[in-house]
């Protein structure tokens, strides 16, 4: 039993958001450790869909990994914000006069 949005394609989706936000939140500073998760993120789903030709009751499909990948954008877009909005503000308040 597991979370259920009603479409297939939109739980791709969520899933791989809150991965790709996690995986952005965790490295921050450094691009280039973050783009690496968001690429193995990739390949994760890549994997699980070349892996669910294997199983009979299961069946791969493109939709699914380009809605990872819609996923894993999302996440990592609203990472950034977050990560813009808590710089923002932790900025000192200039004082007139």
């Amino acid at each position: 039993m597991g979370v259920d949005f009603g479409w297939d394609k939109l739980n791709h989706t969520l899933a791989f958001s809150a991965l790709g936000f996690c995986a952005c939140l965790g490295y921050p500073a450094s691009r280039a450790a973050r783009l690496c998760w968001l690429v193995a993120l990739l390949a994760l789903g890549s994997l699980i869909e070349i892996l669910q030709q294997s199983v009979p009751s299961r069946s791969s499909e493109w939709g699914d990994l380009l809605a990872d990948a819609v996923g894993i954008v999302c996440g990592a877009v609203i990472a950034a914000a977050v990560v813009r909005a808590a710089a923002w503000g932790s900025r000192p308040v200039a004082r007139p006069g």
